[in-house]
């Protein structure tokens, strides 16, 4: 999932725990970056794309095969571990995961918690006039309003409703900022 700089370390790790990779899942169009390096390390993973990633140029995603569209239904293969929605209608559709042992859902840019310290400056008052910054966090206002201009307001609120409705999340992981160990359901209502 949105996978991050590959070093040989990191890369040591993931193969003494997990024995390899077998999928390599980019949720979004803009968490793509180091796919390259992750699809030459593991040949033999399979690739699955947001909706709109495989069309997207200049991303350094030419040269990959994606071998499966990320949907609501998820992949098979990851379906007895995994549910998935996607949440569709703004500028960016993202495919958010949720691990139902657990009881985590997982999120790249649709709710940020960025930390307080690393928000100085101007950036951080853009990050805080966002509504990005500290525990609460949320989701980029752009975003959020992005399902009003589009006029697709009832596609993000049926996804939300999977999330709050049927997963009722415990825990939470976000790309960008702090993750969460209690309280997920809550968190996911502010934010969205």
């Amino acid at each position: 999932w949105s996978p991050i700089p590959l070093s040989n370390e990191l890369a040591n790790e993931i193969e003494g725990r997990a024995g390899g990779v077998r999928h390599i899942v980019a949720p979004n169009m803009y968490h793509n970056r180091n796919l390259k390096e992750w699809s030459d390390r593991y040949p033999l993973a399979k690739i699955h794309a947001a909706p709109g990633l495989p069309e997207r140029e200049g991303v350094g995603s030419e040269d990959l095969i994606f071998d499966f569209l990320l949907t609501d239904d998820i992949h098979r293969d990851l379906s007895l571990d995994l549910d998935q929605v996607l949440f569709r209608g703004s500028y960016c559709d993202e495919a958010v995961l949720y691990h139902r042992l657990s009881g985590t859902i997982i999120f790249a840019d649709l709710i940020q918690r960025h930390y307080e310290c690393n928000c100085t400056g101007m950036y951080g008052e853009m990050m805080r006039l966002n509504g990005v910054v500290g525990e609460q966090g949320g989701t980029p206002k752009p975003w959020r309003l992005s399902f009003w201009w589009n006029g697709n307001k009832k596609m993000a609120q049926n996804a939300l409703h999977v999330i709050l409705d049927r997963w009722k999340p415990k825990m939470m992981i976000v790309a960008h900022g702090e993750n969460s160990t209690e309280g997920a359901t809550d968190l996911v209502a502010n934010a969205l």
